[in-house]
């Protein structure tokens, strides 16, 4: 594969989050995993207690094109990363030779919900405001969402709650009040616009997200599934061997260089 891969985190998490997934696939892949704005050592300024789409975008094209210059990429991206993906890709599909996505989904289609889910979102934040990284994160990781977390090795585990308290509460609040997933605008509509090859992946114990992936690629053009086994919302996190296998399997399939 010629391809550098550009690798977008989850919320509260970082670039690091890949490195095991990073570890199962070809040693001459070239990565590029960035902090998001917000997060980890990329602590940008918030506008106005916010960062903006347009600011993550701004970003994101600038560390690409100091990355790879005018060479595509393979675009991955992973919850909130994952949804910042599909933006990026529309806003500038000729930059990205495939797509893949991980426990992610185009948002909210319904008004009232997605902003029953803003207004949510930016009360979460000011509770980070309140009370802190670590409590916060007590509180998130407690979501039976990422119920598969506790079933990794210890010292995974710490490492993991480390990296997640580097980020700042100003910093967590502001990415949640721009790119949270009630302040974007639903792309359920434009993914017949995603042309390149495209693979949504998610966990086999994530069955909201395993219908979204499911439901995504009956939409977009170039587009396939596939099921993590023995992992849950984070799945490069649980099982990346298999998730490595399967991006593997994609891209031998889908690109020919």
């Amino acid at each position: 594969m010629a391809f550098p891969v550009f690798a977008l985190h989850g919320f509260t998490g970082c670039g690091d989050d890949f490195d095991a997934l990073q570890r199962c696939c070809p040693t001459d892949w070239q990565w590029h995993c960035p902090d998001l704005p917000g997060h980890g050592q990329n602590p940008l300024p918030p506008e106005e207690g916010k960062i903006s789409l347009a600011a993550h975008l701004a970003f994101l094209e600038s560390a690409r094109t100091a990355a790879c210059a005018d060479q595509p990429c393979i675009l991955l991206g992973y919850s909130m990363g994952g949804r910042l993906a599909l933006h990026w890709y529309l806003q500038n599909p000729a930059a990205f030779a495939a797509l893949i996505l991980i426990g992610s989904s185009p948002g909210i289609e319904d008004d009232s919900l997605r902003e029953k889910r803003a207004a949510s979102d930016r009360q979460l934040a000011e509770k980070i405001l309140q009370r802190g990284t670590a409590r916060f994160l007590e509180r998130w990781w407690a979501n039976p969402l990422f119920a598969g977390l506790q079933r990794l090795p210890l010292g995974q585990r710490h490492a993991l709650r480390h990296r997640r308290l580097q980020n700042t509460p100003a910093g967590l609040a502001a990415s949640l009040r721009g790119v949270g997933t009630g302040e974007l605008p639903s792309l359920w509509n434009r993914l017949p616009e995603i042309t390149a090859p495209a693979l949504f992946l998610a966990g086999q114990l994530d069955q909201k997200y395993l219908g979204v992936a499911k439901r995504m690629a009956r939409h977009a053009p170039n587009a396939r599934t596939a099921t993590i086994p023995l992992a849950g919302h984070v799945a490069h996190l649980e099982n990346p061997e298999c998730v490595a296998r399967e991006i593997l399997h994609f891209l031998g399939q889908s690109l020919r260089t």
